[in-house]
């Protein structure tokens, strides 16, 4: 069985009129800015995934959030003692990549 965020987020903006979606989940670091713990807030996101060519997109988007949402998550979580790292995302659809090096490179 193959799930993908693209298939849950299709049938969420197509079938049931989603109109924003936040993903919530864990990840790795790639900033020695950020510790074990760390709440991050994307907003924006580089990827080496294929995904947007099966849909003839050009060039390589790199998908930004919705300012509005993210104002709002800011100021919730300064009115409950949060403190959020915002910044910038890279996904990838490759976990053992090849290039060792690779991390290094796209957090410089």
């Amino acid at each position: 069985m193959v799930l993908s965020m693209a298939l849950y987020s299709y049938e969420l903006f197509n079938f049931f009129g989603v109109k924003n979606i936040i993903r919530v989940g864990t990840a790795g670091g790639l900033s020695e800015q950020l510790q074990l713990k760390d709440i991050v807030v994307g907003m924006g996101a580089h990827t080496d995934s294929a995904y947007a060519k099966q849909f003839d997109v050009i060039g390589s988007p790199a998908p930004v959030c919705s300012y509005p949402l993210l104002r709002c998550a800011e100021s919730v979580a300064r009115d409950l003692d949060i403190k959020l790292q915002i910044g910038t995302f890279y996904t990838t659809d490759v976990f053992y990549h090849a290039d060792p090096d690779i991390n290094r490179k796209w957090a410089s």
